[in-house]
């Protein structure tokens, strides 16, 4: 078990933002609970991030994380099994709209001199989202922009769906 205590702005909680808790990595079950409600269905994976949007279960002010891990024993022998826990950061995000990704894949197809983006949105909201979009692609270590360029515009239905965003020379 895992027990954290957080605090939240009302600004944080201003109408039209989600409070999103972003696991970076836990291995290999995890239950999450926030204020003593569950958060969403259980996490199952090792090498994979996830998040929940926890905006009805929070309040400005104190707020009390809860993370049950479950380890998969694997095999009998110590040095074949994984061991589990939370290994990577975990991270509270304010978003400041209804849609947000958190999670994209981006394949270069070097033959073509491009990459091709695809990138996982979640609308929490109750009816489909249309939004235009820009591509920004970045030098890592510096933060420097090295392009910008507009991308088709989105429709995306209540959930989470994956969407392909195009690609970009």
């Amino acid at each position: 078990w895992y027990r954290r205590t957080f605090e939240l702005k009302p600004t944080q909680l201003a109408k039209g933002r989600r409070i999103v808790l972003d696991f970076r990595g836990v291995a290999a079950q995890a239950d999450v609970w926030v204020n003593g409600q569950k958060a969403g269905p259980r996490h199952m994976g090792r090498y994979d991030s996830f998040q929940y949007d926890v905006t009805p279960h929070v309040r400005a002010g104190a707020n009390t994380l809860a993370v049950r891990v479950y380890e998969w024993r694997g095999d009998r022998s110590y040095r074949r099994r994984d061991v589990g826990g939370i290994y990577q950061p975990v991270r509270l995000l304010s978003v400041p709209a209804p849609l947000f990704s958190n999670r994209m894949m981006v394949t270069s197809l070097v033959k073509d001199k491009v990459i091709e983006v695809e990138a996982e949105f979640v609308n929490p909201t109750g009816s489909a989202i249309t939004r235009k979009l820009i591509a920004e692609v970045a030098h890592w270590p510096t933060g420097k922009v090295a392009k910008t360029m507009p991308l088709k515009a989105i429709t995306i239905a209540p959930g989470r769906r994956w969407v392909k965003l195009g690609r970009i020379p």
